[in-house]
């Protein structure tokens, strides 16, 4: 879900602006904790205040569920994972760039919104598409106006030229430090390794009765027998209450007129026009309508082609940019309007009707009115139903005799584990029906008693389920008897372990007080193990864990480290440091480190100028209130 919304790439950028940024209001996803927001402070009806700027409840929450319907999570899920956290810390971050950037008097001037619109939709035209049509598409797929997409459109394009030209003043890295990375990185080390293992430890006494029982008592929770729990879950849908609802013509015809004005299309003209690439161009074409051609036949006597010309289509002026709605509203039938100029380019245009406002008669909309008012019934008849049926269960009803009144369906789960498999692990999910709930149905499932039916909650998908807990099988041991002669072998090897353990150490101990490693070896009976050019976090064929690698980088050369090593111990002595020459280091090594910082340090200075610019507007956060909206026992959710 944490995406970067910019990475520096033109073309990322305008995609975004086309397909998110009117879903999260022009946030962003992720832009990091720069500052510690959450402080309390705001308004009760704010989530958010940044300087004398206030982002309202209502607004921040109807983003947020916009884009956690789109993800497939629940507002009590996404709160506890942080989903909530980033996208409000996303719009703050967003909001503070904008405040800065009007202080700076940083503006986009039409010429550079002309020129992002031409890319954007040289970018998203599909074969054979003006850039024209590929506009009007996405904008109908957005199901906003011109006017609406140009002006966020300006706003999103001087947040992003504010902050590249933030990160551009990182663009240099200097050669010390390109140098000192290269080394750490390609610096490898040499060798030497006594490797003790356990099974070198003999005459390991076996335990006794009483030993054996106080290891059991200390190890007990390795023989753990989780508990489980079976439920049933019964389910309320809407098909099951549809049959209640009933709507007469009588109700739809009163609903229509009492919204009248909902059905009523404003006047709207047909017009023609050709958007050229410049002035002179569009005076010419002026001119040749004004000799008596058509504006299409105008179009391509200036410029050669039809690709500029528009046919007919019908706009409201609402639905026009203003510079250019205002004179064909004015314009009489066929009476040419230009040129005009705007961000799109310079527009010659000709109205050929003019239609009038009408009322959309009642027998073309009344289906849709009926679907309309039968989906807010039945969003209603469901929840009263459901609180019906919650009702019922807390004046103590018994759940079969409910489900049997409402017609509801059942479901039987379990056992199964607190994580939702079977006690044997070697099943699918049991709720794997229920994904996008599973959290809270498991919450609630090993939260009550058995025989107890929790609360009515509704399911993201807006059905409504009671979930009743019907046998507990609590957590026990598996008995002494059944696994005393594995509990035997552990002893011994942990006794093997420990005693293994305390002989590497007391080695390390005489190897710390001179004695030579060779002859540590010796003492150990066994031979040294030669490592060459061992790598930094990179074991190879050594088969040293990562622990002992980064010990052994830790280390001046003659030192010596003990480390845990497959089954037992390795004392490994620095035998030689071996630091690259950056004077002969390849183009292409140093290129990828220099790449690598490049990478870090924009994003550190960054993090830097938006935590000064948190610090400056004073952000608070309240916390109170995402708690009480998002949090596990809010009631919106």
């Amino acid at each position: 879900m944490l995406r970067s919304l910019r990475d520096g790439a033109k073309h990322g950028f305008l995609k975004y602006i086309l397909l998110g940024f009117l879903v999260l209001a022009g946030g962003g996803l992720v832009l990091t904790d720069v500052g510690g927001f959450f402080r309390g402070g705001v308004a009760a009806d704010d989530v958010a205040k940044i300087g004398e700027l206030k982002i309202s409840a209502r607004e921040f929450d109807r983003n947020v569920r916009r884009y956690l319907a789109q993800q497939g999570v629940g507002p009590e899920a996404a709160y506890r994972y942080g989903i909530i956290d980033q996208l409000l810390e996303s719009e703050i971050n967003a909001r503070l760039l904008t405040i800065n950037s009007h202080e700076l008097g940083l503006k986009v001037s039409d010429e550079q919104l002309k020129h992002e619109l031409m890319e954007l939709t040289e970018v998203m035209a599909q074969s054979e598409e003006s850039r024209k049509l590929a506009l009007q598409r996405i904008l109908q797929q957005q199901g906003i106006s011109e006017k609406e997409f140009l002006r966020s459109l300006r706003q999103e394009t001087s947040n992003s030229l504010f902050k590249n030209a933030l990160l551009g003043g990182t663009g240099i890295v200097p050669r010390i430090m390109t140098s000192i990375l290269y080394q750490y990185e390609n610096e490898t080390r040499d060798a030497g390794g006594i490797i003790l293992t356990n099974d070198q430890i003999k005459d390991v006494e076996q335990p006794t009765e009483e030993q054996l029982q106080s290891y059991y008592e200390a190890t007990k929770a390795s023989f753990l027998i989780p508990e489980t729990r079976t439920i049933t879950i019964a389910t309320l849908n809407e098909e099951m209450v549809k049959d209640r609802i009933e709507i007469t013509d009588e109700e739809l015809q009163q609903d229509y007129e009492a919204n009248i004005e909902s059905f009523t299309v404003p006047e709207r003209r047909l017009i023609e026009q050709t958007v050229a690439s410049n002035e002179e161009q569009a005076t010419k074409i002026l001119a040749e309508m004004e000799s008596g051609k058509t504006l299409r036949e105008a179009t391509k006597a200036v410029t050669g082609d039809e690709s500029a010309y528009q046919a007919l289509d019908e706009f409201e002026q609402s639905g026009l940019l203003e510079d250019v709605a205002q004179p064909v509203f004015t314009a009489k039938i066929n009476e040419p309007v230009g040129p005009v100029e705007t961000p799109l380019g310079w527009h010659v245009l000709q109205v050929t009707k003019i239609i009038a406002p009408e009322s959309i008669p009642f027998d073309q909309v009344k289906d849709d009115l009926k679907n309309d008012l039968l989906s807010s019934r039945l969003t209603d008849v469901l929840m009263d139903t459901a609180n019906e049926m919650d009702d019922r269960l807390a004046g103590g009803e018994e759940l079969e005799t409910i489900v049997a009144d409402m017609g509801l369906t059942t479901e039987k789960i379990g056992p199964m584990k607190e994580t939702g498999v079977t006690p044997d692990d070697k099943k699918d999910d049991l709720l794997k029906s229920y994904q996008q709930d599973r959290v809270d149905i498991l919450d609630t499932a090993f939260s009550f008693d058995a025989g107890e039916t929790a609360p009515v909650m509704e399911l993201q998908d807006g059905n409504y389920i009671a979930v009743r807990v019907d046998s507990v099988t609590p957590q026990s041991y598996e008995e002494y008897d059944s696994v005393k002669d594995e509990l035997a072998k552990q002893w011994i090897d942990q006794q093997k372990s420990l005693t293994n353990q305390a002989q590497a150490q007391d080695l390390l101990a005489e190897i710390k007080d001179g004695l030579d490693f060779g002859e540590a070896a010796k003492k150990a009976g066994v031979s040294i193990k030669t490592y060459k050019d061992v790598k930094r976090r990179d074991p190879g064929d050594t088969k040293l864990p990562i622990q002992a690698l980064d010990q052994l980088f830790a280390l001046p050369e003659g030192e010596t480290l003990l480390s845990p090593y497959n089954d037992g111990y390795i004392l490994l002595n620095v035998s030689a440091v071996n630091l690259p020459d950056f004077a002969k280091a390849d183009a292409e090594g140093i290129s990828t480190i220099e790449e690598s910082l490049l990478r870090v340090l924009p994003t550190e200075a960054f993090n830097q100028y938006m935590n000064v610019l948190n610090q400056k507007e004073k952000v608070k956060i309240n916390r109170r209130l995402l708690d009480q909206m998002y949090g596990v026992n809010n009631e919106g959710s």
